[in-house]
Formats: structure tokens, C-alpha cells, sequence
């Protein structure tokens, strides 16, 4: 059942993430085209918008993913820039940006659990990057094919990168360099992947959900390899996102208002 409700943003939406202390969102939007920003910073007990960030996004935000246990988060952007933002954790006041460019428009983006590490997928290179996060100094180039890349997600010491051909690739974080530990291809992950604006793991490391813009959460299970049913009865959702750990999901519908949720509730 949803926690809280908000009003709406007033542009689509494509992106959110709470903060650690699930104080604040931040909601990744299409591109403003009178102020050029495409992010939104949400006080969840307030109920009301913070200062208005001032990025100069040159396009909307595909993927918004916060730091651990910090006062920052990251932006993937249709610009081609990654984007490292720093606020004041008291005020939420920006801080620094640090930013990079990489070929094609990015969707996917992920901190390693001890936040040192940020990964980031693009869809016309079909390049997954490992960037070093404070800097975002390139670590290496983890996959680089014809494919987009769908989805990165860190899970303990291991980094899943998932492509449009339905292949899920884990790679060992400190052994980067070489080859991935294990390459998972299946049809119906195939369909999953390729079909889908946003997959991610859940808390049990092997259910992956994938949603699709105006459709419902779907579920497969890496382990017994096959399709699950739809989360929360097949309730079609306009923008999604899970954060505190993997079980809180935050998702917008149609009608543009933002609900948090106990996914496993």
C-alpha cells in the first residue's frame, strides 16, 4: 500500500530516488525549456520542493541514483553527461557538480555499496563505464557492443550489467579488468530487457524487475529462469523507482502523483 501521496511535478517525469534517510527525492524530469533544468528536490515531510537546482541540463534526466550515506546523488542524462551532484546536508543547498561526457544518451547508473565507484550504461554505444565517483575519473570500459546497455546495479562486491539482447553479464568489482564472472542469456530476458525503460535487483539478488513507461513492474527470476507475476497486480505505472535498501519503491502514475511503498507489502 502506498505511504504518502504528492502533488504533481508540473513536466513528465522520468526518474526519482530517495535520499539514505528518506528525508528527500529527487525527481529527474524532462528539460524545462524556459529555466533548461530537469531535476526536482522533493522534502517528503514538508510536502513542498526545494531551491531549484541550476544544472543547465541540455536534456532530460533518463536515471537518478543517490550516494551512500551521503549528501549526493547522480544523474544520467540524454545530454550525455554524468553528473555527480554534492548538496549541504542541512539546507540541501548545491554544494559542486562534477561532470562527465560519454558517447550516446545515458540511461542507467549506479553507486558501489561503499559509494567509492559509480557505473553508468549508454544506449547507442552499448558501453558500460566504471568511473571513479568523487572525480568521475574513468576506472575502465566494462562491455562495449552494438547493443544499449539497459541496466547496471551493484550487489556486494559484484556489478550486473544487463543489454538490450537479453544478456546479463556479473562482473567481479575488484577485477574489473577481466572477463565477467557469469553471462546469463535467456528469450524471456531477452524481451524483458529490450522492452523495458528500467531494471533493477531486488533485496534477494536474483528477482530482477523491469517497467516498462505506462506499464506494469515486471518480475524474473535469474535462479529458476522464468517470468514471475507482474508486482501489485499489474498496476501500469508513468515513472518508477526503488531506493532504502531495495524495498521502498516510489512510482508516478497517470494521473502524476508521486506514491512511496513497502514493496514487500
Amino acid at each position: 500500500k502506498p505511504r504518502d501521496a504528492h502533488p504533481e511535478i508540473g513536466r513528465p517525469i522520468r526518474s526519482l530516488v530517495f535520499s539514505p534517510d528518506g528525508t528527500r527525492l529527487v525527481i529527474g524530469t524532462d528539460r524545462d525549456p524556459e529555466s533548461g533544468e530537469a531535476i526536482v528536490l522533493w522534502d517528503v515531510e514538508e510536502q513542498q520542493s526545494l531551491p531549484s537546482l541550476s544544472m543547465d541540463h541540455r536534456g532530460a534526466v533518463n536515471a537518478v541514483v543517490w550516494k551512500p550515506d551521503t549528501a549526493a546523488f547522480a544523474t544520467a542524462c540524454e545530454d550525455g553527461l554524468v553528473r555527480v551532484v554534492s548538496l549541504d546536508a542541512t539546507s540541501g543547498a548545491t554544494q559542486s557538480v562534477v561532470s562527465q561526457s560519454i558517447t550516446g544518451p545515458v540511461d542507467a547508473i549506479a553507486f558501489s555499496n561503499d559509494g567509492a565507484l559509480l557505473a553508468c550504461g549508454t544506449r547507442r554505444s552499448g558501453a558500460a563505464y566504471l568511473f571513479a565517483a568523487d572525480t568521475l575519473e574513468e576506472v575502465t570500459t566494462l562491455w562495449d557492443q552494438a547493443n544499449s546497455v539497459r541496466t547496471v546495479d551493484f550487489v556486494e562486491d559484484s556489478l550486473i550489467v544487463g543489454d538490450g539482447n537479453g544478456v546479463i553479464s556479473l562482473w567481479n568489482v575488484p577485477q574489473v579488468m577481466r572477463e565477467p564472472m557469469e553471462v546469463v542469456r535467456e528469450e524471456q530476458l531477452a524481451d524483458l530487457l529490450t522492452s523495458s525503460d528500467r531494471v533493477w535487483l531486488g533485496t534477494d539478488a536474483q528477482t530482477v524487475y523491469a517497467w516498462r513507461a505506462t506499464g506494469p513492474i515486471k518480475r524474473y527470476d535469474l535462479v529458476a529462469r522464468k517470468l514471475l507475476a507482474p508486482w501489485n497486480n499489474d498496476e501500469a505505472y508513468v515513472c518508477v523507482e526503488i531506493a532504502d535498501s531495495r524495498r521502498r519503491l516510489a512510482t508516478c502514475g497517470a494521473d502524476r502523483v508521486i506514491r512511496s511503498w513497502d514493496i514487500d507489502t
